[in-house]
This record gives structure tokens, sequence and C-alpha cells, in this order.
């Protein structure tokens, strides 16, 4: 196990009288459970899917099942900027480049439910997969736990980045889920996931979200996980941890 990194008094969530709250009880939180789950978790694609197990197959050994599916998300996902150009909003739509947009939409019903993805079930029919998009995404958003954002990027990265930036998106309780997406078939190693690191206490939030931490992680305390078939999802609790994209890039692109 990985170090737990020491916050500053002065980044520490206060508590009663503006003392340090309680440490996170990492004791608890590493065994998992429903009520106190792993801090940063794997996740197999056979595993979420397993009455499907050739998407699991097909993802780890086809680049182009890869790409597609990266294509059929945004093509259900995108939504153009009234005020750029066509070619503008066909450059953000782009392979090459980072999107970002949201999963979830208002229903009639007045809750919030996930959005149709129309093309990522084509998809997945025209290669022999049982599963519809909306299942598929689904299932991926039930790991966040709690309360859901709905908030989704297809992140390219840079391969210069050379250094972590160590922020916390939210500090809310949530889990922020990861998909990767390797740079080869059957690809085993880091650089795919971003890296995280436990921290001491739950960071303070009148400094503004996202949280940019200004101080050095320990080498000790940073965890590089290793994108395999079998490891393709990664799970971490935003508020428990800082996290940062990894300080080299080995990926075709990550979900988020």
């Amino acid at each position: 196990a990985r170090a737990v990194h020491e916050v500053p008094l002065d980044w520490c969530r206060p508590g009663a009288e503006e003392a340090p709250g309680p440490a996170i009880d990492w004791s608890a939180s590493c065994q998992g459970s429903p009520s106190t789950p792993p801090y940063f978790a794997y996740h197999s694609l056979a595993e979420l899917f397993p009455k499907t197990p050739s998407l699991a197959e097909r993802f780890n050994a086809s680049a182009a099942f890869r790409r597609q599916l990266r294509e059929a998300a945004r093509e259900d996902l995108f939504v153009p900027i009234p005020r750029l150009s066509d070619e503008q909003n066909a450059a953000l739509k782009d392979l090459a480049s980072s999107m970002q947009s949201n999963l979830l939409e208002g229903l009639a019903n007045g809750r919030r439910g996930v959005r149709e993805m129309a093309h990522v079930t084509a998809l997945f029919q025209e290669h022999g997969i049982e599963l519809t998009g909306n299942d598929f995404v689904g299932c991926l958003l039930s790991l966040t736990g709690g309360r859901c954002s709905g908030d989704w990027m297809d992140i390219v990265g840079s391969t210069n980045q050379r250094r972590h930036g160590w922020h916390q998106d939210s500090a809310r309780g949530g889990n922020t889920v990861m998909l990767g997406f390797p740079p080869s078939d059957h690809f085993v190693g880091e650089g795919v996931f971003s890296h995280a690191a436990r921290i001491s206490h739950l960071l303070r939030v009148d400094r503004g979200v996202p949280i940019v931490v200004d101080w050095a992680i320990s080498e000790d305390a940073v965890f590089r996980p290793v994108y395999a078939h079998g490891q393709e999802v990664i799970v971490y609790n935003d508020a428990a941890t800082v996290h940062s994209a990894p300080d080299f890039h080995d990926r075709e692109s990550v979900w988020r």
C-alpha cells in the first residue's frame, strides 16, 4: 500500500472551532464496503458486463473498435456551440481534441436520466455485442456512488506533461470513474489513467473549486495505476485523494 500524504494544517477542512477536522480513516476505507469503498479501485469490463464478454475482448484487442466507440460517443454527446463556425465546432468534436459534455438530461418526470446513446448502441449491434449504449453508460455512472453530476470528458492529453499537477475536481464525497483507451492492442502499462495520492485530511473548500494544491506530494504516496485487460476502469474518491494527469502519457485517451 502507498503512504498517506500528510495535508498541511492550513489546508485541512476545519471542524469544530476552526480546528482541523478528523483524519480520514484509511484503515476502514481500504477494506472496502458499501459505506467505505476503496480509495482507488480497479474494475474490468468483463466484471461490469458479464452477459457480454465479447465487449471486453473486442475493447482490448481492436484499436479500430476503441476508436469507433469514441467517435460514436461524440456523435451522441456533442452539442454545437452556436457562436462558433462549422469548422470550429468540427475541431472541438474531432478525436484529436479533448471533449467535454454531460451524460445526463432532464426527464419529463423531473428526474435526470442518461442521454440517448443511439450511436453507441448501433456500434455495439454492428459488432454483435448485446448491450445498449444507455446501459453501458448507466453502468459506468453507477460506480460514482451517491449524487452523480453526469460530467463527462474524453481526455486526449499531452505526451509532454513530464510533471504532476495535483488537484481535486470538486472535493465532494462521490467517486470519479475513468475508462482507459490504451495506445495499442493488448496493452499493459502506466500512462493511461490519472495518478492519485491518498491524503490524511479533507481539504478546505473556501479557496475555490477545483482545488489546486501548491504543495508537493511525497513520492511514496503517489499511486500510478496500470492499465491491463481486466483493469480497464478505475474508480477513486475525489474528496479523499488528490489526482493529476500522469507525468508521462501513453494512451489514446481516457474517459472521465
